[in-house]
């Protein structure tokens, strides 16, 4: 586990902070829906996210396949525009609404790593040709110092200097996925956006990586939103956790208080079932019943009723709201099981 900072948010400075932030995707409906009736349908992919990470920190963001964390951090960039909300980043104010000439400027300070780190680099260019052009695009250095400055990067992700003049397809997936590392540190950036950047490489070749990133947050003094489903990884690297559900934080605290107890249902049983490093010594605890509700027809009420073990007859028709309990910690719980 890595050191918690302090809980203290006046102590802290604000790096990135997500207001009401919302995806929605519009669904195409039949003809009659939509001219006679009027009918619109979407999926509410990202729904009215609030989230605050500090500089130095690593937010782990996790929850189920299709609960919405690839979007949201999509969304934050900017690869997909928002519905609605706002993107504070840094002195650049609200991002989310920014053209081009700052976008430009914010992504220099704002970089992501992506899952497959195959189809994120180009087949086509060498390592010296992709490097080349993101130092010579963002001016980060001139031309005569570029050799010397990717080599700088590849040590820094512990690939050899003879890796500069091969293509993307002759290196392994985690070989690769420490090259996408390496672009993205490219421009030291402030904060760091790694989407599922482990899920995609061999058991034996995730530790490497995250002992990497932890290693490169603390040299490069990095603000991270560490996107995973695998609470084992984001316990080990996280000082804070999200826990995601249909589109919405349902919880939010530091990572040993989280771990010690969760407060909303949702987030204690994914602990709790969670595998174990070692299969001998898994505890075996029910797994969630039913399946996640179609983000196209969400339940009403909480959206993780239907499947809570703890639902009571509020919880069916209304929508909690997420509030900060015990000074630390933020859920959205008619009932949470801490106070």
């Amino acid at each position: 586990m890595t050191e918690q900072k302090t809980d203290n948010p006046l102590e802290k400075e604000t790096v990135l902070e997500i207001k009401d932030l919302c995806q929605y995707f519009p669904l195409r409906g039949s003809l009659y829906e939509t001219l006679i009736k009027g009918v619109k349908r979407n999926i509410k992919a990202v729904d009215h996210v609030d989230l605050t990470l500090y500089r130095g920190e690593t937010t782990g963001l996790v929850g189920e396949s299709g609960c919405g964390k690839s979007t949201l951090a999509r969304t934050i960039v900017r690869l997909y525009e928002p519905t609605g909300g706002e993107v504070r980043f840094l002195g650049f104010g609200d991002i989310s609404k920014a053209d081009g000439s700052v976008l430009a400027k914010v992504r220099h300070r704002m970089q992501m790593i992506f899952q497959d780190p195959y189809s994120s680099l180009n087949p086509s260019m060498t390592v010296r040709q992709i490097f080349y052009e993101i130092l010579a695009v963002h001016k980060i250095c001139p031309r005569s110092e570029m050799k010397s400055r990717t080599e700088e990067l590849l040590n820094m992700v512990g690939l050899a200097e003879d890796a500069i003049d091969r293509y993307p397809s002759e290196f392994s997936g985690g070989q690769r996925q420490r090259i996408g590392i390496a672009r993205a540190i490219a421009m030291n950036p402030d904060l760091l956006i790694a989407d599922e950047p482990v899920s995609a490489l061999d058991m034996s070749i995730q530790a490497q990586i995250i002992n990497l990133l932890v290693e490169l947050r603390e040299k490069l003094k990095l603000t991270m939103l560490f996107i995973s489903h695998d609470l084992r990884v984001v316990e080990y690297i996280s000082d804070r956790v999200a826990v995601m559900y249909l589109g919405m934080i349902v919880e939010e605290a530091p990572t040993d208080d989280l771990f010690k107890k969760s407060a909303h249902p949702y987030a204690d049983i994914l602990i709790k079932t969670a595998p174990a490093a070692n299969p001998k010594m898994k505890n075996f605890f029910s797994l969630i019943e039913g399946e996640i509700p179609s983000p196209i027809n969400m339940p009403p009420g909480c959206r993780f009723h239907p499947r809570c073990p703890y639902v009571r007859g509020i919880c069916k028709t209304e929508l909690p709201q997420i509030r900060e309990i015990d000074g630390r910690r933020r859920v959205a719980c008619h009932f949470p099981l801490i106070s």
